[in-house]
């Protein structure tokens, strides 16, 4: 019996304190065993030039001016967190071969919204932080809101650049940013194919551009010599194209318009619907039924439709009389508001619309 007592005590099992650092030392092999296993298949990720991607992703603005590219590349250097990214590749990698991380409007706009709150937590006053990097922040954020295109993004874009006109206005020495501002709403009006609102964005985009031989506005030279050199060159390639698209793609004429492209006229929204008027010149002027109303209470508030018949065209620079108005609630369904019939060298007006 004694021997027994001697030998159970003897044999006793381990303290909790031994236990608890043999577990810890197991962990610490596995955990190393996991992490030379993860080096081993995490494939090599080949260098990539941010700002060239930056540019790549944000095709509206590939070509920015002088004065605004020390910032991106001071975000790209000291704000953007491309480990993240190059954690992101990886983890997606199936194979584990040599792959080129590439760079997403998702994560440019998350990297984006990181950089702008680390500013806007500091409390910030002009005199604290880089006015010019902020604002370039600012403009990057909301061109890339309206290059992704969520109806959210429209809005969130459209505070930006209001953000950065404020800004601008407190700070005299950034003004030439405001000719960016213009730029970018120009931008934001044409995604939503307002172009007409576009249209007069870029242009006061280009008045804000005083000097011609302010350096600010010199765009890096490329081996293509039709690309613009110049900010301004470039603004008037951007007010070619909206013009051409106010031709070829708009139906409303409504400035404020939001919804301008005929695919949406007979779409069952808001938009659904529209107005037709010609002149005498043969012009035709589209106005969504939304938009007739309110073009018609800004301009001619209180008259009746059958009231533009014989009024001047509404189509700037025409010398033309409207001599007809139709409307269309349904495909194929046309009413005639009035028309004006011409009879030798007598002019009738019927309205055969009027109540």
């Amino acid at each position: 019996m004694d021997s027994l007592s001697e030998e159970f005590f003897t044999s006793r099992a381990p303290t909790v304190e031994e236990q608890t650092k043999e577990e810890i030392k197991n962990k610490v092999e596995k955990s190393t065993d996991q992490l030379g296993k993860q080096e081993k298949d995490t494939p090599d990720l080949v260098p990539v030039n941010l700002l060239l991607e930056v540019k790549k992703l944000l095709t509206a603005i590939n070509t920015l001016p002088k004065g605004v590219v020390p910032h991106i590349k001071k975000f790209l250097q000291e704000n953007f967190s491309f480990q993240i990214m190059q954690r992101e590749v990886a983890a997606n990698s199936q194979n584990g071969e040599e792959i080129v991380p590439v760079l997403t409007l998702r994560f440019l706009i998350t990297q984006l919204e990181a950089a702008l709150r680390n500013i806007q937590a500091t409390n910030y006053t002009a005199h604290q932080i880089n006015v010019g990097y902020y604002l370039t922040l600012l403009f990057l954020y909301g061109v890339a809101l309206t290059e992704r295109g969520k109806k959210e993004d429209y809005t969130e874009a459209e505070n930006k650049f209001l953000v950065m006109k404020m800004v601008i206005q407190e700070n005299e020495i950034c003004e030439n940013f405001m000719s960016l501002v213009y730029f970018g709403r120009g931008l934001l009006r044409c995604a939503q194919k307002r172009y007409n609102g576009g249209l007069l964005e870029f242009h006061k985009s280009l008045q804000e551009i005083g000097d011609t031989n302010d350096h600010w506005f010199d765009i890096d030279p490329t081996e293509d010599e039709d690309l613009p050199t110049t900010f301004k060159d470039l603004l008037n390639d951007f007010i070619k194209t909206t013009e051409s698209n106010i031709m070829k793609q708009t139906i409303c004429s409504y400035l404020d318009c939001e919804r301008s492209c005929e695919a949406d006229i007979l779409k069952n929204t808001n938009y659904k619907g529209f107005f037709q008027l010609m002149c005498s010149k043969s012009c035709c002027v589209y106005f969504h039924k939304i938009c007739w109303k309110k073009f018609k209470n800004l301009k001619y508030p209180g008259e009746n439709d059958q009231a533009f018949s014989g009024k001047k065209c509404l189509k700037e620079g025409c010398t033309g009389d409207m001599v007809r108005m139709l409307q269309c609630d349904v495909p194929g369904i046309v009413k005639i508001l009035f028309e004006v019939v011409r009879k030798d060298e007598y002019i009738t007006i019927e309205n055969l619309g009027a109540r």
